[in-house]
This record gives C-alpha cells, sequence and structure tokens, in this order.
C-alpha cells in the first residue's frame, strides 16, 4: 500500500496538467472565483480533479455536464458549482 506523499506522485507522473501536488496545493494561499475565471489556473479543491491540478476549459464542460445530468459532485465547497477555490500565486 503507498503513503500519501506516493500516492500523489503516482497522480502527479499521470498527470500531465498537474501543477501541484495536492498537500502543495490545499496548504498554499486560496481564493474563490466563478468557474469561468478559473479556467487555466490550479484547483485548490477536490472536484473531479485533485487539488494541484490546472482547470482547463474541458473540466468546466465536464462539470457542468456532470451537474446538468443530477450527478453529486462531492468535495466542492460550493454545491451551486458558481465558484471554486483556486491557488493564488
Amino acid at each position: 500500500m503507498l503513503n500519501v506523499e506516493e500516492e500523489e506522485a503516482e497522480h502527479r507522473a499521470d498527470s500531465m496538467q498537474t501543477a501541484y501536488t495536492i498537500r502543495e496545493a490545499m496548504d498554499h494561499k486560496q481564493k474563490a472565483v466563478d468557474w469561468r475565471d478559473a479556467i487555466g489556473r490550479i484547483s485548490a479543491e477536490f472536484v473531479i480533479v485533485f487539488p494541484g491540478e490546472v482547470i482547463t476549459q474541458e473540466l468546466n464542460e465536464k462539470v457542468r455536464h456532470y451537474q446538468k445530468v443530477g450527478l453529486n459532485l462531492q468535495g466542492v465547497q460550493d454545491r451551486t458549482l458558481q465558484r471554486i477555490c483556486i491557488v493564488t500565486e
């Protein structure tokens, strides 16, 4: 069984869009922004990606689709999906 650091490293290696490890992103300074303003920014919370991953237009579209078809997206602070926490630099 992998420890947390190994899991984060494995996940980071598998994702071309990862900018930070989960721990780095969650420990970093954050703010909430509208989803449309999050494109190209780094997630600071769980959605269908891990904290530390870059929010792409494709991800935004997937989240909107999942919401439209009634899937329960867990991990987001704003259940209306109007805003998402991002890492601030």
